[in-house]
């Protein structure tokens, strides 16, 4: 088992109000994966908003629905590793989904990897 517990969330608010909750705790949250259809919110705010949380916010991996388009990708994507943001699009194919996941833990999580280098 690897220890990981996964809660899902409808809409963006209770996941800020969640995520806050839990970062009070012992086990803050340490991964969110942030599906971009979010209504009340714009997914690069919320995914902000998620990662101003707490003293060690979680990463953020978003995910943009087939379709959509996120202006100056490159730019958004590079600026994004390091400020502990990830992008991927649908259809997500699973090689850049370990390789993207691997990016933002290698940097925020000290120690695990999830490619062999």
């Amino acid at each position: 088992r690897l220890g990981v517990q996964i809660e899902v969330v409808p809409d963006g608010e209770l996941a800020l109000s969640t995520l806050r909750r839990e970062a009070k705790g012992r086990s803050p949250v340490e991964l969110v994966i942030l599906y971009d259809d979010v209504d009340e919110f714009d997914g690069w705010n919320l995914a902000q908003s998620i990662r101003a949380i707490g003293p060690k916010p979680p990463v953020v991996l978003r995910v943009l629905p087939f379709g959509w388009q996120q202006e100056s990708e490159s730019a958004s994507r590079i600026d994004g590793v390091r400020q502990g943001l990830g992008l991927l699009r649908e259809p997500i194919n699973q090689r850049e989904f370990v390789i993207e996941m691997d990016k933002l833990m290698r940097d925020w999580t000290p120690g695990l990897n999830m490619v062999d280098p």
